[in-house]
């Protein structure tokens, strides 16, 4: 939030901080000043979100001296969530020491947003030590922000770090299972697919995300598994026969692939069902894409 009352302000305060060396990244938001008015908010203010922004507001500055740091580093162990939220994000910005053992207990933290940054915080300075945790914590923590946060974090390890922590296949699999669609989303889309898989695949027809639906046709398509026909067309019924009012956005890409499969597998089962959606569905690409899919099997 910009805290300067009116653009003359503003301006003074981007004057003063290129002035003095300060990060302009993100300039404009937050409050402006010195360490002592940062510090000065955070003892004094009542409004969370304004105590957060001071926190981030270290990493605006040129540097931090010693008796900077060691203050702020007494707000570790503060009882108030927006407080340790707020110091465990500084210690990353800032490089600030923190022992692995703080880590951990902030990975553990009842706040999420604390969580959250100690995954940060872990991928910074020890992820191999910490990466058998952050998975549990993709299995098992309620918070949708740090699962996202956790799968993200080990399924880019190597870019960040150097050494390869990412999800294995099992583990991949696992997750599947998540109550999270963006992670079930994330899993069906970049695993490395074989067929000893189909069966799973062919499950995922019936999740209730449509864009796992279309990445699990997609690699059954990849895949050339014949056995999916039937699964597939049952699939391609459901869908057809659901209220277009049902129906979501993005189902379009899973009755795509549907099609754009059975076009690829010459089954003439396939034709009676492309057949209905040619003729009694009332969406002009629906029914272009199943003239097409039946013109590819050689049937007209």
């Amino acid at each position: 939030m910009c805290r300067e009352k009116d653009f003359l302000s503003w301006y003074e305060r981007w004057l003063d901080e290129m002035l003095n060396g300060y990060n302009t990244g993100s300039f404009g938001y937050g409050p402006g000043g010195k360490t002592e008015d940062f510090f000065s908010i955070i003892e004094t203010s009542t409004d969370s979100e304004e105590i957060n922004e001071a926190f981030h507001a270290f990493n605006r500055l040129p540097e931090l001296d010693d008796k900077d740091i060691s203050k702020l580093l007494t707000y570790i162990n503060s009882d108030k969530d927006y407080i340790r939220e707020g110091i465990s994000s500084v210690i990353k910005q800032c490089n600030l020491p923190c022992r692995d053992e703080q880590i951990e207990t902030w990975l553990n933290d009842e706040s999420a947003n604390v969580r959250r940054n100690a995954i940060r915080l872990a991928e910074q300075r020890n992820l191999v030590k910490f990466r058998s945790k952050i998975y549990n914590m993709i299995l098992t923590d309620t918070s949708k922000d740090v699962v996202e946060r956790a799968y993200l974090t080990l399924n880019s390890s190597e870019k960040n770090t150097g050494t390869d922590l990412s999800l294995t296949h099992d583990e991949c699999l696992q997750l599947l299972q998540s109550e999270h669609e963006s992670i079930r989303y994330w899993v069906s889309n970049t695993s490395v697919w074989t067929k000893d898989d189909s069966a799973l695949l062919i499950s995922l027809l019936n999740d209730r995300n449509p864009m796992v639906r279309a990445n699990a046709v997609r690699n059954l398509d990849k895949l050339m598994i014949k056995e999916s026909v039937p699964h597939i067309l049952v699939f391609l019924e459901e869908e057809r026969t659901k209220p277009d009012a049902d129906r979501e956005y993005n189902d379009c890409h899973s009755i795509d692939s549907a099609m754009k499969l059975l076009s690829n597998m010459s089954d003439e089962s396939c034709v009676p069902e492309l057949l209905l959606w040619a003729v009694h569905t009332t969406d002009d690409f629906y029914r272009l894409n199943a003239v097409n899919t039946i013109i590819k099997l050689g049937d007209i």
